[in-house]
């Protein structure tokens, strides 16, 4: 009852002291990011069933806020949408207030976190998040598709939970999990500095009495080994239900700016890896000493016949047909050489020690892994994936039915028609008359290139249909695919 007093005061203080608001902050929408992680959800009598959290991190100086006598007042309203096809599978809201003591300022570096904890089913999911500043009303929306994979019944790991601070003990609150509050590390989410990365993640489906340990780690930009834990038998981790929690803490203040990879791994007796785990995070530390430079070979004398087979699979993208040839025809010794020459030719700095395109290709594949990936292609394999490893991100993603007919109204105009005057049910997927699309915009890309993925299965599978890049796909009948 006090709560909804105060909230009713504080919207009542928005609408008298709007015209004494603090000078607008130089965004003109609400800033924010957001990430999700995948858990079981833990449930005995549906084992199977997922659990998303999606981490809203909200940029505190990007809100507007009302003087009042003692402070200021701002705050957000967030939605959160999850949709499969035309089914809602969530759709959440809830508002945040913050308060600002007597000549407080907002500072660029404070981020206010929210997260909200969905059941899930295995599937491919859109997911949408708008965030409205209470006291301006503008609005800034994301969003992107999930590939919700469903759990095998083997040793598997939950994504990481990283925190700002150890996972403490916990009956109630935010950020709960598994009876442990552990708040979302903000900067976890693009980037900035840390002394320490605290974090949980959860391992499912080890048979009790299994001789497997867990590790966790810190990798280098090329995937090399900067810091280890010492293996931890599993069967010694904390238990709830059939669910164990593996809690970890790194330092990583000596870690120069750059890119990471943290990692967690379960391993059998012999050492080989189970399950694995990664999440990419981001160092903003520019007083920390460089890292030993390694001998340039050293990545690839260490690999494997098996790891040399992996980074070429996420290699062949760029790779010219000649070059293809070329690497079925040779050995083990030879397909080590091979690679380091083919980055090495593309290396845009070969006086540094890091090779810039090759870190930049491996962060788009993992990107590629998480965001476009289907039930039998790896993310970078699929249409989408290949093009954003191949290219990097578009200037922009157009998925707006209006916006798509305004760029190609004769062709579309002249498709739709067509369509109507036929049965023009049996196409219709998406109760609008057309199936579900992507137009992915390349503005400095053979000086404006043009993307179009459509669904033409209504499985979430986007397939290229047409592209106006010099040696991509060409179609100038992709609209039959849009309106079958």
């Amino acid at each position: 009852m006090q709560r909804a007093l105060r909230n009713m005061l504080c919207h009542a203080a928005f609408a008298v002291l709007a015209d004494l608001a603090l000078p607008p902050p130089a965004a003109s929408q609400p800033l924010f990011t957001y990430d999700t992680a995948l858990f079981r959800a833990g449930l005995q009598q549906d084992p199977g069933a997922l659990e998303l959290e999606v981490y809203v991190m909200v940029q505190r100086a990007s809100l507007q806020f009302a003087l009042l006598e003692e402070g200021a007042q701002g705050g957000y309203r967030a939605r959160l949408e999850l949709r499969r096809g035309l089914q809602t599978l969530a759709d959440t809201s809830w508002e945040r207030l913050d308060f600002l003591e007597p000549g407080e300022r907002p500072e660029p570096h404070q981020k206010l976190p929210d997260m909200a904890a969905l059941p899930v089913s295995p599937g491919m999911t859109r997911i949408r998040i708008v965030l409205e500043d209470l006291l301006s009303g503008r609005v800034r929306e994301m969003g992107r598709r999930l590939d919700l994979r469903a759990l095998s019944g083997t040793p598997e790991l939950s994504e990481h939970r990283i925190s700002v601070m150890p996972p403490e003990p916990a009956g109630e609150g935010p950020f709960i999990r598994r009876g442990y509050r552990v708040v979302p590390y903000a900067d976890a989410l693009f980037g900035s500095g840390l002394d320490t990365i605290h974090g949980l993640v959860e391992i499912y489906d080890v048979a009790a009495g299994a001789e497997v340990v867990v590790t966790h780690r810190i990798l280098g930009e090329m995937q090399n080994l900067i810091e280890s834990r010492s293996p931890v038998p599993a069967d010694s981790l904390e238990e709830r239900g059939d669910i164990r929690l593996a809690r970890f803490a790194l330092p990583v203040e000596h870690l120069p700016s750059g890119a990471y990879f943290l990692e967690t791994l379960l391993l059998d007796a012999a050492g080989t890896a189970l399950a694995g785990s990664q999440r990419t995070f981001w160092m903003e530390n520019p007083g920390a000493a460089p890292l030993p430079v390694r001998h340039a070979g050293d990545e690839y004398d260490l690999l494997s016949a098996d790891e040399l087979s992996e980074l070429w699979e996420k290699s062949r993208i760029l790779a010219s047909l000649a070059e293809e040839q070329s690497w079925e025809s040779l050995d083990h010794a030879g397909r080590r050489e091979f690679l380091r020459a083919f980055w090495e030719r593309r290396d845009r700095e070969p006086r540094t020690a890091v090779n810039e395109a090759k870190v930049a290709h491996l962060l788009r594949i993992e990107e590629a892994l998480r965001r476009f990936g289907d039930s039998g292609q790896a993310g970078y394999e699929t249409d989408r994936g290949r093009i954003f490893v191949r290219y990097g991100p578009p200037s922009a993603v157009e998925t707006d039915y209006g916006l798509l007919s305004s760029r190609f109204s004769f062709q579309l105009d002249e498709w739709r028609s067509t369509w109507n005057r036929g049965s023009g049910t049996g196409g219709d997927l998406t109760g609008s008359g057309h199936r579900d699309f992507e137009l992915w915009v390349y503005d400095r890309l053979d000086g404006g290139a043009e993307f179009i993925f459509i669904d033409v299965q209504g499985f979430g599978a986007y397939e290229l249909v047409h592209s106006t890049k010099t040696g991509e796909y060409f179609d100038p009948n992709w609209p039959r695919k849009l309106f079958p």
